[in-house]
């Protein structure tokens, strides 16, 4: 299996980077439900994720011949 950390700490102000911070978070919670929704033969396995000291794991089966880029290039 593979881990992968999506680190995002925002800022102690509340102003428009924070806020970016606070949207971007949403996005990547959002994709990690999605991701977990997928039942596929085509789809890389999602298994868990997990907030560890402000960065969010998302564990997934590891691809036996590499990445798709490397498979196509």
């Amino acid at each position: 299996f593979y881990a992968r950390c999506r680190c995002s700490r925002p800022s102690p102000q509340r102003g428009s980077r924070f806020l970016a911070v606070r949207y971007r978070r949403w996005i990547v919670v959002n994709e990690v439900r999605l991701l977990a929704s997928l039942h596929h033969p085509n789809v890389i396995d999602y298994k868990q994720s997990f907030v560890e000291d402000g960065c969010l794991y998302v564990v997934m089966e590891v691809v036996p011949h590499g990445d798709l880029a490397a498979l196509i290039a």
